[in-house]
Order: C-alpha cells, then sequence, then structure tokens
C-alpha cells in the first residue's frame, strides 16, 4: 500500500495568485494519496523586494485555504526568527505528520 502524502507548497506568495491555488487542486485530484497540500510562506525576513508582510500574506491565504478542507497554511517558517533553509522546513513538517510522506512542489 503507497503511503499518504503531504504537499509543501513553499513560496513567498506575495501575493497569492489563482495559478497558485489552480496548482494545488491539480496536485490533489490527480494524485490520490495526496491527503493535503499545505501552504508555507516564507518569512519576511527572506530577502526579497517589496515583500507583503507576514500578517498580510497569511491572511490572503487562508481566507483561501479555508474554503478547502485540502488546504492549509503553515507558518513554520513566518515563525522562525531567521530565514529556514528548504530542508529544515520539511523536516519540521515531517515530525509533526511522522505518518505522512511530505512531498514538496514550488511555482516558479
Amino acid at each position: 500500500m503507497q503511503k499518504k502524502q503531504i504537499v509543501m507548497f513553499g513560496g513567498a506568495f506575495n501575493p497569492p495568485l489563482n495559478s497558485h491555488f489552480s496548482l494545488a487542486e491539480q496536485i490533489v485530484n490527480e494524485n490520490k494519496q495526496v491527503e493535503k497540500v499545505i501552504f508555507v510562506p516564507v518569512n519576511s525576513l527572506y530577502e526579497k523586494v517589496e515583500l507583503i508582510c507576514n500578517e498580510h500574506r497569511y491572511q490572503m491565504l487562508k481566507a483561501v485555504c479555508d474554503k478547502n478542507e485540502k488546504f492549509e497554511v503553515s507558518t513554520i517558517e513566518m515563525d522562525s526568527p531567521r530565514p529556514l533553509y528548504t530542508i529544515e522546513t520539511l523536516q519540521e513538517l515531517q515530525k509533526q505528520y511522522p505518518e505522512y510522506e511530505i512531498a514538496f512542489m514550488i511555482r516558479k
């Protein structure tokens, strides 16, 4: 039996776009083992020009994710006192969801 998956969708989400959510829906719909997509916005400490503050990006993501039971927003990176490497975020999610295989996707 194939292990259930959670897909971590990392990015700035500055702002979140319809294409982010469309891609997440496609991943869930086309992969039966994927139980949910967790959006993980980067911390505003991340060096990106004109990055909207953490709270605003979080609230924008949450407003859409609350409408889809397969979507969730994590503040793992936003709560960190320093920018995290992707591997650190993946390791933290694996600790939180040990019964799942964690996959990573990013929209370019």
